[in-house]
Order: structure tokens, then C-alpha cells, then sequence
């Protein structure tokens, strides 16, 4: 009688050993995706690398413009020494005078065409700017979303941790109350049987791989003497 306790004993500490072992993967998948949800946040983080290429865009486009306006204050220096000399008295020369001021026309429609091209960088730095803003804005909402998210996510991370201890301090225990030759052969079909090494005998049928037990095998299990094994799938097997 004392055999016969210490096998239903073990029969039934396995079946709770593997639920434990379920829940640990349960547990340690979702734990696994939360930290993997915690170490980025890909909406963010394409919300800014959008707002730093506009940044860098309008710095371009600002350089670009200051570059044309220095070009514009030479071109306007160089045009001003030709007016001086067209209107200044110093040149006589009819002919001479005719080439400086065509000279003066030519700089003067280059000047006219890179202030149109300063015009149009201004206006597509304004619009740059306004964009720029409404995407700071947008990263700003991201940034206090997602705090909330990171905030809730810390919490469950705590919470799956505390169980996954928990989980861990239950599985040692169960362990401790396992021989080691049912331990062993527990591991080896839970290995083979991805987790689900125990099953449940229901209705005569080994809920493993949904067969019907033999008469002997069940009388086996029923018994309780030793720890019975499916012969089709080889599973434990436990009668409550």
C-alpha cells in the first residue's frame, strides 16, 4: 500500500510538474515580447528619423540660400563699380561706356535671377518650417503615448517576473518530491512531446494522442502500482 501511494504520489506531482513547466513558457513567452516591445517602438522611432530628415533638409536648404546670397551681395558689389564708373564721370570713352553698362544689364539679370531662386528657397523654408513643426507636435503626442504604453508594459514585466519566481520556487519543490528516475524520464518526453510529456486517461482515452487505451493498459493505470506509459505516444499517463 505504501508503493502504491508513492506512485499515485508521482503520477500526480509529474502531471502538476508539467503544468508549472507550461505555464513557465507561457509566462517567459509573453515576458520575452514585452521586453522586446520595451526595447523599441518602431512608430516612434520612424516618426523621428522623418522629423531629423526634415531638420536636415531645411539646414540644407539654409545653406543653400546664404551661399546664393553671398553670391547675390558680389554680384551686387561687382554691379555697384560698374554703375560708379557708368555714372561717375571718370569714363569718357562712348564705346567703353556702352560695354560697362551691358556689363551692368548682364549682372543686373543675374542678380534678378538668383534673388527669384533666394525667393523660392525662402517660401520652401517656410513650408519646411511649418512641417517641421506639425511633426514635432506629432512626436511630442508619440513621445507622452508611448510613455503610458512603456509604463504599462514595466508594470507587467514586474508582475511576469514576480511569477515566473514564483513558478520557479514551485517547480523546485515539485522536483524535490520527484525520484530521479521519473524526473529523468519526464524530461526526455518532454523534450520529445514539445512540453506535454503527462496525459490525462479520460473516458479510456490517452488525451495525448486522442487513442484508446488497451483494457491492461488502463487496468495499469487505474492500479497505480507504477507509472503507466501510452504505448502509441509514450506519455505518462495520469488518472485523477
Amino acid at each position: 500500500m505504501i508503493l502504491r501511494g508513492m506512485e499515485v504520489y508521482q503520477a500526480k506531482q509529474l502531471y502538476d510538474l508539467q503544468e508549472v513547466d507550461l505555464d513557465l513558457q507561457r509566462k517567459s513567452e509573453l515576458l520575452q515580447q514585452v521586453e522586446a516591445q520595451l526595447s523599441s517602438n518602431d512608430v516612434l522611432a520612424q516618426a523621428k528619423a522623418e522629423l531629423q530628415g526634415e531638420r536636415e533638409s531645411l539646414a540644407a536648404l539654409q545653406r543653400e540660400q546664404r551661399l546664393l546670397e553671398g553670391e547675390v551681395e558680389d554680384l551686387d558689389v561687382k554691379n555697384k563699380a560698374f554703375k560708379n564708373k557708368l555714372f561717375g564721370g571718370s569714363t569718357k570713352n562712348s564705346k567703353e561706356l556702352l560695354g560697362i553698362q551691358k556689363e551692368s544689364e548682364h549682372l543686373e539679370a543675374k542678380i534678378s535671377a538668383k534673388e527669384d531662386k533666394v525667393l523660392e528657397m525662402m517660401a520652401g523654408a517656410e513650408e519646411l518650417q511649418k512641417d517641421i513643426a506639425r511633426r514635432e507636435e506629432g512626436v511630442r503626442q508619440l513621445e507622452n503615448e508611448w510613455k503610458e504604453e512603456e509604463n504599462r508594459l514595466l508594470a507587467e514585466k514586474a508582475e511576469l517576473e514576480t511569477l515566473l519566481a514564483e513558478y520557479g520556487k514551485r517547480r523546485d519543490m515539485l522536483c524535490d518530491a520527484i525520484g530521479a528516475a521519473e524526473l529523468d524520464l519526464y524530461e526526455v518526453l518532454k523534450s520529445k512531446k514539445r512540453g506535454q510529456a503527462v496525459a490525462k486517461v479520460e473516458q479510456g482515452r490517452c488525451q495525448g494522442c486522442r487513442i484508446n487505451l488497451p483494457t491492461s493498459k488502463l487496468q495499469q493505470v487505474r492500479m497505480q502500482v507504477q507509472l503507466a506509459q501510452c504505448d502509441h505516444c509514450e506519455r505518462i499517463l495520469y488518472a485523477e
